[in-house]
């Protein structure tokens, strides 16, 4: 009985720190305008649901080291590569990707058939190739599994 008792405490402690956490979080009005809630309480006022949501604020400069590393791949297979490209470059191509791919966490959920029509000709660096995009989102996607 005294087991069953301990057992009951620690669920009670976890249920009330929950309730704090959700406090919490309900506070923050720029996440609850911007963001939808991460948890969602039950029946019993337990928390048995759970929603993954990605960062969504705008990083450049992960982009941009996204896209370098993408050509740093492609450099180690080859000894010249056609895709080949300067920091210049990888600016105005992540500079593109802000209009729909925020971050890098946002660039390893995508994939090539999305990211690639918002690149055209007449954008400085012109169209990078499917195998490029490709690059950018494997090296977003090993850098989310390191975080």
């Amino acid at each position: 009985n005294g087991e069953e008792g301990k057992d009951g405490q620690e669920l009670n402690e976890r249920e009330r720190r929950a309730k704090a956490a959700m406090a919490r979080f309900g506070s923050d009005k720029e996440n609850a305008n911007n963001a939808p809630p991460a948890l969602s309480p039950t029946k019993n006022d337990t928390i048995d649901e759970w929603m993954l949501v990605t960062p969504a604020e705008e990083d450049i400069d992960e982009l941009i080291e996204c896209i370098m590393d993408g050509v740093a791949s492609s450099e180690e297979g080859k000894e010249s590569s056609s895709e080949r490209y300067d920091q210049d470059t990888a600016i105005a191509w992540a500079g593109i990707l802000m209009n729909s791919v925020r971050n890098y966490r946002e660039l390893a959920n995508a994939n090539v058939d999305d990211v690639l029509p918002k690149f055209s000709d007449r954008h400085p660096g012109g169209v990078p190739s499917s195998d490029t995009v490709e690059k950018w989102i494997d090296a977003a996607q090993s850098r989310s599994l390191e975080e």
